[in-house]
């Protein structure tokens, strides 16, 4: 099986982390088919608002790739892995691809309302692209993560 994961005839990734240690992908074309339901997602934003989808639209873009219920899950845990589509909540992921290039609210009027408030601004001189969406997902995990503890 090595032999076959180091030529690219199969993919398979050792992360235990994610669960992903049970998966092998046999069929490249067929994974990236799958993944292009996904991602190409950009044309139909009533699915996904905000760059946030429900469990059960996510699930319906896997009708007819020969998924099952357990096989489902073991993919999601594979597209937060790569960041793809990251759980924020108990029915729903984040799909940062699908993130608003501007926030709906007006951020700048926030400012300096309040002597007590710790804020974070940030000024770089070059940003790579994808920065913010992956930046905004790890935050919304954090913040959920923090509020199930």
């Amino acid at each position: 099986i090595s032999f076959l994961i180091e030529t690219g005839t199969i993919l398979h990734f050792s992360d235990t982390s994610h669960g992903l240690c049970k998966l092998y992908f046999l069929d490249a074309v067929w994974l990236s088919e799958c993944l292009e339901r996904i991602i190409n997602l950009r044309g139909s934003r009533s699915v996904a608002r905000n760059g946030v989808i429900k469990a059960e639209d996510l699930r319906m873009l896997l009708v007819g790739t020969g998924f099952t219920q357990q096989t489902e899950e073991q993919y999601f845990q594979f597209l937060a892995k790569f960041e793809i589509a990251l759980p924020v909540a108990s029915n729903s992921y984040l799909l940062p691809h699908l993130l608003p290039p501007k926030p709906a609210l007006d951020i700048h009027g926030f400012r300096h309302q309040s002597n007590n408030a710790i804020q974070r601004h940030f000024k770089m001189s070059f940003v790579p692209a994808g920065f913010w969406e992956r930046f905004i997902a790890r935050m919304l995990i954090s913040l959920n993560q923090m509020d199930v503890q």
